[in-house]
């Protein structure tokens, strides 16, 4: 049985490959949630989605701490179109509400359409129950 799930979850990989570009952002998301879903106890039901997204992959700043090529990186934005399809695809495919949407890069806040992805994000986890804050609460985050 070990054997059969090993030679699915490589076909499941190659399948990816094939179908977008390995050096894309959506690849390296996909290569995130792929794993996460394949740490998940199969018998466990997720209840709620929690999942990050690089909003820019440069960044203008050169922080002594920083672990990636951010600063070095070309200028490149997340479509907001993609993001909200991404968000009602990943709802689909997993039947749960969206609970929490992390905004990563680069330097996230250097995205033109950055108040556009609250939106979508606002939208979504009010959609699912708000995730334990109300409206108000979000105005005053955000």
């Amino acid at each position: 049985m070990n054997r059969l799930r090993e030679n699915v979850e490589m076909s499941i990989g190659s399948i990816i490959r094939k179908l977008i570009k390995p050096q894309s952002r959506a690849y390296k998301n996909l290569q995130v949630l792929y794993r996460y879903f394949l740490s998940v106890k199969r018998t466990q039901k997720l209840k709620t989605l929690k999942f990050g997204v690089m909003l820019a992959e440069h960044c203008n700043l050169n922080c002594a701490g920083c672990g990636t090529y951010s600063p070095l990186a070309k200028e490149k934005f997340y479509d907001v179109a993609a993001f909200r399809n991404d968000c009602k695809r990943l709802s689909d495919l997993t039947g749960v509400k969206i609970d929490n949407i992390s905004f990563a890069g680069g330097e996230p806040l250097l995205h033109p359409q950055i108040t556009d992805f609250f939106d979508i994000a606002r939208s979504l986890i009010f959609a699912g129950g708000g995730g334990g804050i109300d409206a108000e609460q979000w105005g005053v985050a955000c």
